[in-house]
């Protein structure tokens, strides 16, 4: 039986039944220390202490099931020493030790918990797994794999269940929000750099204005106090910068885009305060000193400068 399978072993169960709990971090320490030596200095091959190893996991890991550290601890230590595959409960908590913090890792562990063998009685972590790692595949915004966990889920518990329910609301909320951040105008994974000819000399010389007044040795910082002595009004400036956002001639980063809190999307004020705008025109430099010379160049070459400045 498994209390013969090693002597610490059944050791601990008795330090345990005889109700010396407040030691059972030191008792599972010296466990992990003495399986790692018996394991270096065995004659037997390394899988043998795989079924010892894991069946005292499923046994013990709960009563270390409130103290987040020690049960850490233990669940690292039995996945490292394990030589083949670990458990259901096994990888429940390694899953759960990742969440919000590698979501992708969790998800992964996740997975491999349903595919490993099950070492309890008619009990299993399977609901929980479900719920821990949708909430993760909407964090990491991974809809296929959200799609995949909420059929699992439901398979399980039914369709009207309301935690499913509350799940699935939190994913529809949570998609649309991405869809929206997706779909926007300026999301700069959706914009192409642009030839030079295809500007409008208006918007050029808007642009010369910009730049001259606001720009730097790499990209533009269009802050207010900057741009009030460019344009007029806040009003105008906010125009023209979000006529050349959507033209394409300027964008921004996808880190600061990706900053910018969903209600801010279409807040340009979130824009000229957070984020840098950067020349998305073929071949001119995002510096301020080549790109003016440059445009400016441009801009003399055009028929219709006379026009556009009067417009």
């Amino acid at each position: 039986g498994l209390k013969l399978a090693h002597v610490y072993y059944k050791l601990i169960d008795c330090f345990i039944r005889t109700g010396a709990k407040g030691r059972n971090s030191t008792y599972f320490k010296t466990f992990m220390k003495v399986i790692a030596n018996k394991k270096e200095n065995s004659n037997y091959p390394l899988h043998h202490y795989d079924d010892i190893l894991l069946r005292f996991y499923e046994y013990y890991h709960r009563v270390l099931i409130k103290n987040d550290n020690e049960l850490n601890n233990l669940t690292l230590f039995i996945y490292q020493h394990l030589e083949g595959e670990g458990s259901q409960s096994l990888y429940f908590f390694l899953s759960y030790f990742c969440l919000n913090k590698n979501d992708q890792q969790a998800i992964d562990y996740a997975l491999t918990c349903l595919n490993s063998r099950n070492y309890a009685d008619g009990t299993s972590y399977n609901f929980s797994l479900c719920k821990n790692t949708i909430r993760a595949t909407i964090r990491c915004n991974l809809w296929h794999e959200y799609d995949k966990w909420m059929d699992i889920l439901e398979s399980a518990v039914g369709g009207d269940n309301p935690e499913l329910l509350q799940l699935r609301e939190q994913g529809e909320c949570a998609i649309n929000k991405a869809l929206a951040r997706h779909e926007h105008p300026i999301n700069p994974t959706n914009v192409t750099p642009i030839t030079l000819d295809s500007v409008k000399t208006e918007e050029l010389l808007i642009l010369l204005s910009i730049i001259d007044g606001c720009g730097g040795d790499w990209g533009i910082v269009a802050k207010e106090e900057l741009l009030r002595y460019t344009f007029p009004s806040k009003e105008i400036a906010n125009k023209q910068l979000i006529n050349l956002l959507t033209q394409h001639i300027l964008k921004i980063s996808v880190s600061d885009f990706s900053s910018l809190k969903d209600d801010d999307l279409y807040n340009f004020d979130a824009f000229i305060n957070l984020c840098r705008f950067h020349l998305n025109i073929i071949g001119i430099s995002d510096t301020k000193t080549i790109s003016l010379k440059v445009l400016q160049e441009e801009v003399l070459k055009r028929e219709d400068i006379k026009d556009s400045i009067i417009n």
